[in-house]
This record gives structure tokens, C-alpha cells and sequence, in this order.
């Protein structure tokens, strides 16, 4: 299931215009306050990369690869709520609440994402509202 773990750091998070959204600087040797750092990790086919119910323990940005996104209804039927494509980034709103996941993500071919814990992701919303935007 898990493959790779590459640790990268990165500021000024841009969307590219071609919409994949990466990292305008990646950096290898420094780190400062304004950095955040991502773990880049890599899930075969049928990996579960987050289960509707968990506590977050972070953000995946997706950077490669499709993320099928689905929940369960009372009855116990899965319904398919999208698809997380390159640039997408997944589990943000119950991050952000302090919710639990509202979604199941699981790939539905290799996928690479980058994944940002809740302490470095809030750490940098705090210090830098245009973050957020």
C-alpha cells in the first residue's frame, strides 16, 4: 500500500496555470518560519489514504494520480462523492472544524500526494491569513 515517504518543504503554495497546484520554491536544505513542511507519500491502487469518521490528522494534497472520495449511508450503501484529481486538496473541512472526515478516500490507481499535518497547517494559517486564501 504505502511505498515512498520523501520529506519536501515548500512556501508560497501557488496553483500553476495549468491547475495542478505545487510549490512555487521547494527547498532542501533550510527551513524558516514561513515554511511548511509536507510529507510526500506514495498509495498503490485500493489504498486508504483517510476513513469517514477519523479525527484528521492532517491534508492531502493530491499531486498525482485519482482519489475516489465516497460515505455510507444509514441503509449501508456507499455513495460515491467525487473524485480528488491532481491540485485537489482533501480532509481540509474537517480539519478546519475539528470534525471527523465526512469521506472515505481511497485511490483508485497509484496516487502520489502530499500530505501536511494539522499542527504545521493551522501553525501557518496562524501566522499567514493569505494562506487561507
Amino acid at each position: 500500500m504505502f511505498r515512498t515517504n520523501h520529506q519536501v518543504f515548500y512556501d508560497d503554495y501557488m496553483p500553476e496555470p495549468d491547475g495542478l497546484a505545487c510549490s512555487t520554491r521547494y527547498l532542501t536544505q533550510s527551513r524558516n518560519e514561513d515554511q511548511i513542511t509536507a510529507d510526500l507519500k506514495s498509495f498503490d491502487k485500493g489504498a486508504v489514504l483517510f476513513i469517514e469518521g477519523d479525527r484528521p490528522r492532517g491534508v492531502f494534497i493530491v499531486r498525482q494520480g485519482r482519489v475516489k472520495l465516497t460515505t455510507s449511508t444509514p441503509e449501508g450503501r456507499v455513495l460515491i462523492l467525487g473524485v480528488g484529481l491532481p491540485g485537489d486538496t482533501l480532509g481540509l473541512s474537517a480539519m478546519i472544524s475539528r470534525a471527523e472526515y465526512e469521506a472515505t478516500a481511497e485511490a483508485i490507481e497509484p496516487v502520489v500526494v502530499q500530505f501536511i499535518t494539522k499542527e504545521a497547517y493551522l501553525t501557518r494559517l496562524r501566522r499567514n491569513a493569505d494562506f487561507a486564501l
